[in-house]
């Protein structure tokens, strides 16, 4: 939480936010609280209300980024034919793609396209269906529910998305 004075000499309560820029720090305003001179007339002490704002808004954003355990009995068998199963194993391989920027560099280059489909969804689906499981296009885009990530497209944007791919 920071004090910041204002020029018409009137004292402002802001919560900020510290993040990396590249090699650089910097800050942003994350909430407004309002004026000193008003918060003293709610609570009897307004730097300490902040500050415990301030507290419970970071307690409830590292709650939010909390890791979560998934509990698998080794002896389960998973039924590859259901639709509901979920390939935990391309997570890795999606960190790497977008720790790339291939997603990025696709956007930027689909900026004048104006087709139906993502491009950078099209390469997604079939980048990490060439990893976990080798196939035609076609099979991959059948193999389209197994991921976290949506798929809005159909089968022909697959190879439409081709030429696009090759011109990126």
């Amino acid at each position: 939480m920071k004090q910041i004075p204002q020029a018409n000499g009137r004292v402002k309560l802001a919560i900020y936010e510290s993040f990396r820029e590249g090699a650089r720090t910097r800050q942003r305003t994350v909430r407004s609280l309002g004026y000193l001179d008003e918060l003293v007339l709610e609570h009897a002490d307004p730097i300490a209300w902040g500050k415990a704002v301030a507290r419970e808004m970071t307690r409830a954003k590292q709650s939010a980024e909390r890791p979560v355990t998934i509990d698998i009995h080794p002896m389960q068998r998973l039924d590859k034919r259901t639709p509901s199963v979920k390939n935990i194993g391309s997570a890795v391989a999606f960190a790497y793609y977008s720790a790339l920027g291939i997603g990025t560099t696709l956007k930027r280059a689909a900026r004048t396209s104006s087709t139906a489909y993502s491009l950078d969804a099209v390469c997604r689906l079939l980048v990490l269906e060439r990893l976990v499981d080798p196939g035609s296009k076609l099979s991959a885009w059948n193999h389209r529910e197994r991921y976290f990530f949506r798929s809005p497209f159909s089968d022909d944007d697959v190879y439409r998305a081709l030429d696009g791919l090759a011109l990126a």
